[in-house]
């Protein structure tokens, strides 16, 4: 295991599950439920890079990267966006807000990991 660390956040635990079975043998991963639990776990456990969802209750996935952005502490770390919503607005919507990468579910294992690895190199 890798001491470089993802956060996955997602309120579907499935899409958790998913995301840790295809990265954990290369990398530690915190799980979040939710974006206001991603903003206080990002306070303890700095990840390397954050696999975000967009559509979340109470603060949707948007909303949790613009606040990251705001703080000087996470300003630079990678987001990418995992998300089922693949129009061209949300993809724009994703990179104004701050997102590195924008990935569309279903998860494809090989997409995933090559955008980790690359952010990872970066």
């Amino acid at each position: 295991m890798s001491e470089k660390t993802i956060m996955v956040v997602d309120d579907v635990a499935s899409n958790r599950m998913l995301l840790r079975m295809v990265l954990e043998e290369e990398y530690t991963i915190i799980e979040c439920e939710s974006g206001i639990e991603c903003l206080e776990s990002v306070q303890k456990n700095k990840p390397d890079i954050i696999l975000l969802d967009i559509k979340m209750p109470k603060m949707t996935g948007y909303e949790v990267c613009t606040k990251l952005r705001a703080q000087e502490v996470t300003s630079t770390l990678p987001i990418i966006f995992v998300s089922a919503m693949d129009d061209v607005e949300e993809y724009l919507t994703g990179f104004e807000v701050g997102c590195n990468e924008y990935i569309t579910k279903p998860i494809q294992t090989m997409k995933i990991l090559e955008t980790v690895k690359k952010l990872m190199s970066v």
